[in-house]
């Protein structure tokens, strides 16, 4: 009688099922090590503006009045109609 348990690997091979499950919680482990460093990444690039010192007013979106896209706080221009954008009293100091 066989005492220990076995598993199939996927290649066909008879592999002792606590070894088995060994590999599957390292797989397990290593894919959530990779999306939690994957999603640290994306929030850093996506906040970049916010992270790189600037203050909160210089990082809100200016807003073109002829079409209503919103454009980067530093833009000049619409990315969207090409409309010279508004400058605000901030930009005049």
């Amino acid at each position: 009688m066989d005492v220990l348990q076995w598993a199939i690997d996927p290649r066909g091979h008879r592999v002792p099922i606590h070894i088995a499950w060994s590999l599957i919680e390292v797989a397990f482990v290593s894919a959530v090590a990779f999306l939690i460093v994957h999603a640290a990444y994306i929030r850093f690039f996506a906040g970049e503006k916010q992270w790189s010192g600037s203050t909160s007013a210089e990082v809100v979106a200016a807003m073109c009045e002829a079409c209503g896209t919103s454009n980067d706080a530093d833009a000049r221009f619409c990315k969207e109609c090409g409309t010279k954008l508004a400058r605000g009293a901030a930009d005049h100091a």
